[in-house]
């Protein structure tokens, strides 16, 4: 299902068997619209998919979601904890991402934002 913020309404919907995991590679990307998903999404190969077609992507990820590395073979990894581990509102770093089941590395650049929720 792709909701439209633009329109406010859902501009495309696609059934699959039970066979097809849900995915952002089902759906045509335009280029240079951004693209938010839930924490199911935030896999590699789906940001892939966006950022190969020339969109943006807004996951909603936790530190085991994607494999972030400081250099393009993939082999410096960011420790994704220990950067998150600060008292800073916003963290801002380039990265390289490698999507499951690809041999290849593409760059992005990603940021954390912290939001404070107070406790009642």
């Amino acid at each position: 299902m792709s909701y439209n913020l633009n329109l406010g309404c859902m501009d495309d919907v696609l059934v699959t068997d039970k066979y097809t995991a849900e995915s952002v590679t089902h759906f045509p990307i335009t280029p240079n619209a951004i693209y938010i998903t839930d924490a199911g999404y935030s896999k590699g190969v789906n940001l892939a998919h966006i950022v190969s077609c020339y969109g943006d992507a807004l996951f909603r990820a936790s530190p085991n979601h994607l494999s972030l590395a400081a250099d393009n073979k993939g082999t410096e990894k960011i420790d994704m904890v220990k950067k998150l581990d600060t008292k800073a509102n916003l963290i801002d770093f380039a990265c390289m991402f490698t999507p499951e089941k690809m041999n290849m590395s593409q760059s992005a650049l990603s940021q954390a934002v912290y939001l404070k929720i107070k406790h009642c």
